[in-house]
């Protein structure tokens, strides 16, 4: 997975792409990221979004995570997406977030 990176103020962007949601229901993602270093202070932001149409569609996320109030660092993060009417959740996705806040 890639490295992503905050820009001087704490923020990165993630781009979700779901698949497999219940036609025309909402959906949530939810980010939780925790300090790499084992250090206490996880925490988690979600997400609302509308699902496709068609089922066999794909629903679509382009989503700004705000770190600026986080203590610099990297963190492991693990993203899921939950149908809103199922409450079937995605396996986890894990990818790297470096805060380089100034």
């Amino acid at each position: 997975s890639p490295v992503h990176e905050t820009d001087g103020a704490g923020r990165v962007w993630v781009y979700v792409e779901a698949y497999g949601l219940t036609a025309g229901s909402r959906f949530r993602t939810v980010v939780r990221l925790e300090p790499e270093k084992g250090e206490e202070g996880a925490f988690e932001i979600g997400f609302e979004g509308e699902g496709p149409a068609d089922a066999g569609e794909a629903a679509r996320g382009l989503y700004r995570l705000e770190l600026g109030d986080s203590p610099p660092g990297a963190y492991e993060a693990t993203l899921r997406v939950r149908d809103g009417r199922t409450g079937a959740e995605s396996l986890p996705a894990r990818f790297r977030v470096v805060n380089r806040r100034r």
